[in-house]
């Protein structure tokens, strides 16, 4: 039986070392929510600054999880939406900033859209310019055709972000407004994606059991895309390409898997021949050559074990 006193929507944000962007994220909700019934979740992955004592001083009402180790993104989520009573979760990333208004476009958008399970706004970059949130989803041959050096005929097959709509799309995830019903139907975000690719897989998976993702203009949401992994670079740049083979042999098996490693391969002896010769001049690339070279040498190796490699 429904609980009458549950709020309409749960807001989910996952926090990691950016107290000044979960304070002003959190800030931003208090102004632009309106009277929209909701709860707040704040799940923190063992921030080693002071995030959860100044969100307990600040914003009491905050309900907050806190994991002793870093949890990563999508465990995260999941722990808070398994205790969320809300009839729609809104995931929102810590550096993630809602117009005025736009959840309430959200919400509306829902409850007059009984067809949809995940609505995601337009997103802003910092300065105001679109940034890119609609995306055709990962495949072995898209992504070989990056590696190859086609990338710009790739992209311009591909089109603007908007032309993605007009196919099978997935949402970037610093802003989605889900039903309860997915998470009761699929359940939550792959653990095994420990950051990065989580969000995709999802709505893959939502798609697979016919369940319809949309995409609201009207909505508008300022992203400071980064700010919450900027700091270290080649580890995220790390988990980026292992989380994207992990997707790639999920869904696509052996054969997939099998043509996505090759095109790694091809494409990162190429860089490396190249990084060789520019470095003979005098012109080294630190963070190309590790890149390219960590993932030359994991060419062989399991999604796993790419990931347990990840430097710390």
């Amino acid at each position: 039986m429904p609980d009458s006193s549950a709020p309409a929507i749960s807001i989910i944000i996952i926090s990691y070392n950016t107290r000044d962007l979960t304070l002003r994220c959190l800030t931003t909700l208090r102004d632009v929510m309106g009277d929209l019934s909701h709860e707040i979740w704040l799940v923190d992955n063992a921030s080693a600054d002071d995030t959860l004592e100044r969100v307990r001083a600040e914003f009491p009402a905050v309900l907050i999880i806190h994991n002793k180790e870093n949890q990563g993104f999508g465990r995260a989520n999941n722990q808070a939406m398994e205790r969320a009573r809300g009839r729609y979760f809104l995931l929102l990333n810590s550096d993630a900033f809602p117009f005025e208004g736009a959840v309430q476009k959200l919400f509306e958008f829902m409850e007059s859209h009984s067809d949809v399970s995940l609505v995601g706004p337009r997103v802003l970059n910092g300065d105001g310019s679109r940034q890119r949130s609609i995306n055709e989803f990962y495949s072995p041959l898209n992504q070989s055709l990056d590696y190859s050096g086609w990338k710009r005929l790739a992209e311009k097959l591909r089109g603007k972000p908007n032309d993605a709509l007009k196919g099978e799309f997935w949402l970037g995830g610093m802003c989605l407004f889900v039903r309860r019903e997915v998470w009761e139907q699929i359940g939550g975000f792959d653990p095994d994606f420990f950051f990065y690719g989580e969000d995709c897989d999802w709505q893959k998976r939502m798609r697979a059991r016919g369940m319809k993702i949309a995409y609201l203009d009207e909505s508008h949401v300022t992203h400071l895309q980064g700010g919450s992994g900027s700091a270290k670079r080649l580890r995220m740049t790390l988990w980026y390409y292992a989380m994207l083979d992990l997707f790639i042999w999920k869904h696509y098996g052996f054969a997939g898997g099998a043509l996505y490693r090759a095109a790694v391969a091809l494409w990162c002896a190429r860089k490396l021949a190249f990084f060789k010769a520019r470095g003979a001049l005098g012109k080294p690339n630190e963070f190309a050559v590790q890149m390219h070279g960590f993932l030359l040498r994991h060419t062989l190796s399991s999604s796993k074990k790419m990931q347990q490699a990840i430097p710390k």
